[in-house]
């Protein structure tokens, strides 16, 4: 960045980097101007670093110790971490079983569906319109109740289109 010379610099309205704070720390004193933005892959390997984690926690509290083989979270640490479009059904029977039997307060399905809809915001298409927000301001939507949303496993069907 030294090397640039300042009108280049000034030229530099977005920069798209690693969430690492020693990287935004070197731009600060060229680049203070610009726009930090996140790349996609390193936003979904921190969901999924607090997804494990969340998982390991409620481990934790179940088993009172670390993993081991066999323990069902610990097999099914890496389904959790695949992306939903990529797994067999071999692989959402697993998870579906052993989140049913052992994940009591769905911590580990919200940490995974969080996950989820994250990375499901970076497949919109630039040319897809944000939805409308004129409903806000109407004076019928203050006097409608909110929809009832479906209870968090019903989300968590093969082929069940995310909202």
């Amino acid at each position: 960045m030294a090397d640039r010379d300042r009108e280049w610099l000034a030229q530099v309205e977005v920069v798209c980097l690693d969430p690492f704070e020693a990287y935004r720390n070197g731009l600060k004193p060229h680049l203070a101007h610009a726009t930090l933005v996140a790349d996609p892959f390193h936003i979904v390997r921190l969901a999924n670093r607090a997804l494990d984690r969340a998982r390991r926690r409620v481990r934790h509290e179940i088993t009172g110790h670390r993993a081991r083989r066999g323990g069902p979270l610990y097999d099914i640490r890496k389904i959790l971490l695949t992306g939903c479009e990529r797994l067999s059904e071999k692989g959402w029977a697993g998870m579906r079983s052993t989140l049913d039997r052992v994940d009591v307060g769905d911590v580990v399905v919200a940490c995974w569906l969080a996950k989820e809809n994250l990375r499901e915001v970076y497949t919109v298409q630039p040319s897809m319109k944000p939805p409308s927000c004129s409903t806000r301001s109407s004076p019928s939507a203050t006097k409608r109740s909110p929809p009832s949303s479906p209870p968090l496993r019903s989300c968590f069907a093969p082929g069940t289109p995310r909202s």
